[in-house]
């Protein structure tokens, strides 16, 4: 008897199929307007119900089989939607990353410039341009470690941020 049951619902899904299939086609594609996208939907639909083909009956196959459909497209759209947001957010963190990368690299270019200008200046001016910039010491306690006067250090300091502020304006173009 179970074998005849199961038989019959076999029947029953083949010949849905050959009388729902255009119809179940329109349906999808209204909704989705990807023709490759329908006909996988429609395709898993029929599956869905062989999968159920014991509960499946001729009164209730037709509402049976656009529920499926509805459902399906509902799964996809909504796997779609959290596909584009994974890749809206990948994006936008990668645009972010790229970014921070080349100010990073901008910034380290910057500061071997620096380097390599500070390097050139005279002595004196380099260790007052260098304690200042590097250390944080204030001209007074600048002048204060180095014996010399306020006006001093800060002539010197002055003379030294111009020619690496030159320097450094010639390096970046402008």
């Amino acid at each position: 008897m179970e074998t005849k049951i199961k038989i019959d619902n076999r029947k029953l899904i083949a010949s849905a199929f050959e009388t729902y299939r255009p119809s179940l086609m329109s349906y999808v594609f209204y909704r989705i307007k990807d023709k490759d996208e329908c006909e996988d939907i429609v395709q898993d639909v029929f599956l869905n119900l062989l999968e159920v083909g014991d509960t499946v009956c001729a009164a209730t196959v037709k509402s049976f089989l656009f529920t499926i459909a509805q459902n399906i497209i509902i799964d996809r759209l909504r796997r779609n939607m959290k596909r584009m947001e994974i890749y809206s957010y990948i994006y936008d963190n990668s645009t972010t990353s790229t970014e921070i990368t080349e100010e990073v690299v901008c910034a380290h270019s910057l500061e071997q410039a620096e380097k390599t200008m500070v390097g050139n200046l005279s002595e004196q001016r380099r260790k007052i341009y260098m304690l200042n910039r590097y250390e944080g010491r204030s001209v007074g306690e600048i002048a204060s470690l180095l014996s010399l006067s306020t006006r001093t250090i800060e002539a010197h300091l002055f003379q030294g941020r111009r020619i690496v502020r030159t320097y450094l304006k010639k390096v970046c173009g402008y």
